[in-house]
């Protein structure tokens, strides 16, 4: 019997979201790159706090210089200094004005700043003006950049640095996050060994589990390799049961397609309820992923196949991985792009092919690398993925295509 196949969207709605998210912990602002938030963080005060200056110039009541101009300059007296990282007691009439650095505290009476180079130093007292400036032109206001008991980051916010650079301007000293899930990678097959061997006949090395060990790393998540396993359950099953305490993710690479050595759903169902949930996505390359929950744990098979391993990795199982660790999947491409030539595509499955991109005419082309999920060489060509909708035959030429990069 032909076996049904979920549709990605379903996969990615439905069950990606399904397990439980990983315990909180409240870490050190400056340790919490790589975190998803666990909770919104709130902006403790204004900030910056007080009304200053963006530019080196004199301070001053911009209805004073209403008409300024090169042709028709304007004379105001100049009374003061302000001071860098000083609070200033200034007080400026109409008529007067402050000289003020970059950053510097606006003085009271005073509502925007003319530039220095829009200006001329008559005397030691006088200073000319050439330019109107309206009203705020050239400062930031006190509650400009953050206002007090407003949002600064929604929970499931993935803390990069410059996420961070914003909470450390704030002086949040703390935060609340998901810890990272930790995920063990192992591969499958009596033919699979290590990169660095010698290869004997009908013997391929392991590029799978390497490969996506590296790019969970490169997103953030503890991953770890466990090694090859052999064709058999027993092994199989045992090599992740002993595991099972220190990780909360069990990624295998083979073993879950319909041959007869093909037996990882068979040992997913037998390590706790309520075993496999998805076997089968209509997905190309990747489509006999496997998705499964049991005591606490998630269990997902990948294809065999280097390529395609790689691909559902990136497609079907980090989205998993974020959402256990508090983030918020965005299925949306990382940009569109326009196809140079026309791609064949499978018509019952959805499909991502290898692409590489070249810039013409003000555009961004995808040009396919075409090659079965066996031949590694596509990836080393390519600089992302195009996707081609399910029921769709051929993308001609011309067609916008959602891209995803590696």
């Amino acid at each position: 019997m032909k076996r049904e196949l979920l549709p990605v969207s379903k996969f990615l709605k439905d069950y990606a979201i399904l397990p439980p998210k990983l315990e909180t912990v409240t870490l050190k602002t400056l340790d919490a790159a790589g975190y998803y938030l666990a909770e919104d963080v709130i902006a403790p005060e204004n900030l910056p706090g007080f009304f200053k200056s963006r530019v080196d110039g004199y301070a001053v009541d911009a209805a004073a210089v209403e008409n300024a101009s090169p042709s028709h300059p304007l004379e105001l007296q100049l009374v003061g200094e302000v001071i860098m990282g000083e609070r200033t007691a200034l007080r400026i009439n109409r008529s007067e004005c402050a000289y003020v650095p970059t950053g510097g505290m606006m003085p009271r009476g005073t509502n925007a700043v003319v530039m220095i180079e829009d200006t001329e130093k008559v005397s030691a007292g006088t200073i000319r003006i050439f330019k109107t400036v309206k009203p705020y032109e050239n400062t930031t206001r006190e509650d400009e950049d953050y206002r007090a008991g407003e949002p600064l980051l929604k929970a499931g916010t993935k803390l990069a640095s410059h996420k961070l650079m914003g909470l450390l301007y704030a002086g949040i000293e703390e935060v609340t996050v998901h810890r990272k899930a930790r995920v063990a990678v192992l591969s499958t097959g009596d033919e699979i060994v290590e990169p660095f061997e010698e290869l004997k006949p009908a013997q391929v090395r392991d590029s799978s589990s390497y490969s996506i060990v590296l790019m969970l790393r490169e997103k953030g998540f503890v991953a770890e390799r466990l090694g090859i396993v052999k064709d058999d359950p027993e092994t199989l099953r045992k090599t992740i049961h002993d595991s099972w305490d220190r990780f909360d993710v069990f990624l295998v690479c083979g073993g879950n397609s319909v041959g007869r050595k093909d037996f990882t759903k068979t040992v997913f169902n037998t390590l706790g309820d309520p075993g496999v949930l998805v076997h089968g996505v209509r997905i190309k390359p990747g489509k006999p992923f496997i998705f499964a929950l049991a005591g606490g744990k998630i269990l997902i098979g990948l294809p065999g196949h280097p390529v395609s391993s790689y691909v559902t990795a990136r497609l079907l199982a980090l989205p998993v991985l974020v959402h256990i660790s508090g983030g918020i999947w965005d299925p949306s491409p990382d940009a569109k792009v326009t196809a140079e030539q026309p791609i064949p595509s499978e018509k019952e499955r959805e499909e991502y092919v290898r692409v590489r991109l070249e810039w013409k005419d003000g555009k961004v082309f995808a040009l396919p690398i075409l090659g079965t999920s066996s031949v590694i060489s596509t990836v080393l060509k390519s600089h992302g993925l195009v996707r081609i909708p399910a029921g769709v035959e051929l993308a001609n030429e011309g067609t916008e295509l959602d891209f995803f990069r590696w």
